[in-house]
């Protein structure tokens, strides 16, 4: 499947399946939040929580992705985009109004950088045989 091209009825269905898994994850991610704030800043248990839910649908999204998307470079590129979706739903909205002109470099230093070392990290570890991929 690596040098399969998808067809423009299968890149349908990856981007509404990968949209629906979006919502999927937003959906959670309510039904478990903690309060968010107050005027001036971001509650603690907020920002730890919403990171490792972020972390942890990254992770989600790898092996996620690994039966849909052949290419290597698009599935990175289709986790990122869930995981900065996330970061917009999560951590951008709630960030006090002091940071708000802050949140397009936040995001580019968590999103572009560390989710994208994260993602590299997290593959070769399942490709080594370190970690074992799920099988719900």
């Amino acid at each position: 499947m690596k040098n399969k091209q998808l067809t423009a009825d299968e890149l349908q269905q990856v981007i509404q399946s990968v949209s629906q898994y979006i919502g999927d994850l937003k959906s959670r991610w309510d039904s478990e939040k903690p309060e968010s704030k107050g005027w001036l800043g971001v509650s603690r248990e907020y920002l730890v929580k919403g990171t490792l839910f972020i972390l942890n649908s990254v992770d989600e999204m790898i092996q996620y992705v690994e039966g849909i998307i052949p290419s290597g470079k698009d599935k990175k590129e289709t986790v990122m985009i869930v995981a900065g979706s996330l970061f917009d739903y999560i951590i951008a909205d709630c960030l006090p109004i002091w940071m708000k002109p802050m949140k397009s470099t936040i995001r580019k230093v968590m999103i572009d950088i560390l989710v994208g070392e994260l993602i590299d990290f997290i593959v070769e570890k399942y490709k080594s045989g370190f970690w074992k991929v799920k099988n719900d």
